[in-house]
């Protein structure tokens, strides 16, 4: 039987996505126009897999509460796409995606990277146009780091 690894590997080498990594049947990384996903397999369940979107954004210059209440407005509004922040303040977006034995990934696969795009523009959004970011922006002392 092949592996649902196997299939989503395929199907991105069909698709012409580049590969950067696969890892042991449990995780591949590639390169969909420009940008980097990573997906992760567990070997024991061959009808679910996960894709994430690592580290699009950089929220060094927001505070620790910014990026919670971000991440929990994320959360609460695209349900499906979870958003997590590091330690290192890189913002990753994730989506759990259960196939079925026989998965239809020409619809799975870009359904889910839409939905984690989505997610990575609503973040863009909220930070960019959040009131108390600009106003934040407004009353800092101009030199002043954010």
């Amino acid at each position: 039987m092949e592996t649902l690894f196997n299939k989503v590997l395929a199907w991105l080498n069909a698709k012409g996505f580049p590969i950067i990594k696969s890892v042991d049947e449990q995780a591949i990384v590639c390169k969909i126009m420009g940008f980097s996903f990573a997906y992760y397999f567990d070997p024991d369940d061959q009808e679910f897999f996960v894709i994430s979107f690592p580290d699009f954004y950089d929220a060094s210059k927001l505070t620790e509460e910014d990026i919670y209440r971000i991440e929990h407005q994320i959360n609460d509004t695209k349900k499906v796409v979870k958003c997590l922040c590091d330690e290192d303040h890189d913002v990753s977006l994730s989506v759990e995606v259960l196939t079925g034995p026989d998965p239809d990934l020409d619809t799975i696969i870009p359904r889910a990277t839409k939905m984690l795009l989505s997610g990575a523009i609503s973040f863009r959004h909220i930070v960019d146009t959040d009131p108390l970011q600009q106003l934040l922006d407004i009353t800092r002392p101009s030199g002043t780091a954010s």
